[in-house]
């Protein structure tokens, strides 16, 4: 099996979240939250993005090649000690 790992670290969440939030209505509460907090939540929406993408994408590609292959797209987030 190959493993592709995808790092992804959002510099920008703030304004991500002030661009967004009239669009994800869930965003309009976390408004209070801490940066390290709003960071999170971003980084959780664009992943869920790139994936829902990249799903669509790789298995629609792979069809057209005649390949036939399972694919499993997960989120691992990095726990704090």
């Amino acid at each position: 099996m190959a493993i592709i790992q995808i790092n992804l670290n959002i510099t920008n969440a703030e304004e991500v979240l002030h661009a967004k939030k009239s669009e994800l209505t869930s965003f309009i509460a976390d408004l209070a939250l801490s940066d390290k907090k709003i960071k999170k939540k971003v980084e959780e929406e664009v992943c869920k993005q790139l994936v829902k993408q990249l799903k669509e994408k790789i298995e629609t590609g792979l069809i057209e090649e005649g390949v036939k292959a399972e694919l499993e797209f997960s989120i691992i987030t990095k726990k704090k000690v």
